[in-house]
């Protein structure tokens, strides 16, 4: 899952900066976020934010068990969005409603710079978020060469092979897939990550639209 930050605010506080280093009272933004995401230089950042721009960003960091019913059942729904916050994309999408609540950055300067911007791409080739790293978290699946060579099974280039390959090893009294949960966040990277990077941008909108509430 490419874990990303959407901007929302983020061109309103370039906008403002200039007229707000010339008052007294800074502008104040709002950064939600949870705590699997959340990382102490955020705060030193911010600091730097406030002394340099007179914007002062608050940062509100909750459990990870309740951030995305904090943020679409209570501050999606009342319309109390906060100005900067964390969702994963272009899964998200659909579920934010970010033609309603977020604001569209594709043209912004920075845009031009993306290297993978199709990674969060509407199909209308549109997006509403930036990434907010690109280093720290790389998806993947390993597997046990020993099962794999013992049950005669090769590496699945399909999704039908891949619902094959799990089917065999579990007929063969091997849990097939674990997964380390200490975090309960991690157990929709597959379906949020792992669809989407697989669907591509228009058919996870399809999928979306036909599955949301």
């Amino acid at each position: 899952m490419n874990q990303k930050i959407n901007p929302v605010i983020l061109k309103k506080s370039n906008d403002t900066a200039k007229k707000a280093a010339d008052k007294e009272k800074p502008t104040e933004l709002v950064y939600f976020t949870s705590s699997a995401k959340y990382k102490d230089s955020y705060a030193v950042i911010a600091k730097k934010i406030e002394e340099k721009l007179n914007v002062k960003i608050d940062i509100q960091v909750v459990p990870d068990e309740q951030y995305v019913t904090l943020l679409k059942k209570t501050k999606l729904s009342t319309k109390e969005v906060p100005d900067i916050f964390d969702f994963n994309t272009p899964s998200g999408y659909i579920q934010l409603n970010v033609e309603e609540n977020c604001v569209d950055l594709t043209n912004e300067p920075w845009a031009k710079r993306l290297v993978n911007p199709g990674l969060i791409t509407t199909k209308d080739g549109k997006f509403y978020a930036m990434p907010r790293e690109s280093s720290s978290f790389y998806p993947a699946m390993y597997y046990n060469k020993k099962v794999f060579k013992d049950l005669g099974l090769s590496e699945p280039t399909t999704y039908d092979e891949f619902l094959n390959v799990l089917e065999t090893i579990k007929e063969a009294g091997i849990v097939p897939i674990h997964m380390a949960d200490k975090e309960n966040w991690t157990t929709q990277i597959f379906m949020t990550s792992g669809f989407s990077a697989m669907l591509g941008p228009d058919r996870v909108d399809d999928v979306y639209e036909k599955t949301k509430d």
